[in-house]
């Protein structure tokens, strides 16, 4: 018998005393090796990736199959008036206190679900919806949701220029209208165009014996050039809704100050509206630090017992630059604008803009009253998360509605504020 050395291993003293051979040997260590290789696959797909920056709370597998993300907002308002005839009302409010959950399920599937609680105590649902992604960048997109019209309306309030949107605005952010709806979008888009279109609900649930109010919206925009630091994009949009007599429809809009007490132009409720069509051409453009945008809004609204068509409009024209270089980000896929970055920090990004804007709620019978707005503001963007606003708000209702007061001429100054945190 061969004598065993020191440095003989284990498996050496076996083959040597014949208790194995070298091809069972190395039969065995390709076993070992392939078990070692599967013990590290399931231990790398039980580890769970958790991060926290500016975007929120994220859990997220390493295969990115399945990802859990958490976030919210805070936006806290006041506005002081120098009022005309019509009483307005100082005053501070929390204007909008969100919390959001949002992910991936199994690749294909993505959900949002986000709640607002407001002043009154209500919790009332604003995204809750389920999207399909799997042919990407085609995608259905299933629950309550944005209805696709007009750039102002689909760029969240986070991102605003200013504090309230313009005053054409009232024609999709009504109660009839909706800025939300529960419905079914499909969206795509391609290196210089994104389309979104769907069908929609009256709202939430259908909880009476009535039939609901049913309508289309439908968003095409055209950017040519969408870089970083340039944008050139021009788009329209398109809403169509019927209505079950009565209707409760009402167009009236705020001096862009959402303390205000008083609504100056209002239509009043139009019960015998039949069916409403809107249509909206938008443009916009970043130019480095500089950027505008400015929209179109029309509506034409057609009525029962034999009564006259009615037809509203309004429009915006905004600009505005970044002192400290910034640009705003643009975003094709959507065409909507998004987060602010700020360069520097703790600088953060100084932004001044001004804008000028106008609705007409006064034809055929209805003496909703025609105003005119110019807003300036200043932003302080913090940073990815916290913003402080300034704005003034000139407004002219002239006539203001006779809902209201008979159809006046006044004037009004706003000054107003926030303070928001995005997490």
């Amino acid at each position: 018998m061969t004598p065993a050395s020191a440095e003989d291993s284990l498996e050496d003293l076996l083959v040597k005393k014949g208790l194995i051979t070298a091809e069972d040997l190395e039969t065995l260590g390709d076993a070992d090796a392939e078990e070692k290789k599967v013990e590290e696959e399931s231990d790398s797909r039980d580890l769970i990736d958790i991060s926290a920056n500016y975007k929120g709370l994220s859990i997220k597998t390493p295969d990115d199959k399945f990802e859990f993300a958490f976030g919210g907002r805070l936006q806290f308002d006041g506005g002081v008036f120098i009022q005309d005839k019509t009483k307005l009302g100082d005053g501070a409010e929390v204007r909008r206190a969100r919390i959001k959950s949002f992910g991936t399920v199994w690749n294909d599937w993505d959900y949002k679900l986000e709640v607002n609680f407001d002043s009154d105590g209500e919790v009332q649902v604003t995204d809750g919806w389920l999207r399909y992604s799997r042919f990407e960048p085609f995608t259905v997109t299933l629950g309550h949701q944005k209805v696709p019209f007009s750039q102002s309306s689909m760029t969240s309030s986070n991102w605003q220029v200013f504090q309230e949107r313009a005053l054409p605005d009232a024609f999709i952010d009504n109660q009839e209208e909706g800025r939300r709806r529960l419905g079914v979008v499909l969206a795509s888009y391609g290196d210089m165009w994104s389309y979104s279109g769907g069908l929609f609900s009256g709202g939430l649930d259908d909880s009476g014996a009535d039939d609901e109010d049913f309508g289309t919206g439908h968003r095409f925009v055209f950017a040519p050039i969408a870089e970083p630091t340039k944008v050139a994009a021009i788009g329209g949009s398109l809403v169509y809704r019927d209505f079950k007599s009565p209707s409760d429809l009402r167009f009236r809009a705020l001096p862009e100050a959402h303390t205000a007490g008083t609504y100056l132009v209002d239509t009043g409720v139009l019960s015998t509206s039949k069916e409403t069509l809107m249509y909206n051409f938008e443009a916009t453009m970043v130019c480095g630090r500089f950027h505008g945008q400015a929209e179109y809004t029309a509506a034409h609204v057609r009525r029962n017992n034999g009564q006259s068509s009615l037809d509203f409009s309004g429009f915006y024209v905004q600009g505005g630059v970044f002192l400290t270089g910034e640009s705003r980000n643009y975003d094709r896929k959507s065409g909507k604008y998004k987060r602010v970055i700020p360069i520097r920090e703790p600088l953060g990004a100084w932004e001044v803009a001004a804008r000028f804007s106008q609705i007409d709620l006064t034809n055929a019978d209805v003496q909703g009253g025609v105003e005119r707005d110019v807003t300036v503001g200043l932003n302080w963007w913090a940073n990815a998360n916290v913003m402080f606003r300034l704005n003034y708000v000139y407004g002219n209702a002239d006539p203001n509605s006779r809902v209201t007061l008979s159809g006046l001429n006044e004037h009004i100054h706003a000054f107003t504020a926030r303070a928001q945190i995005v997490f």
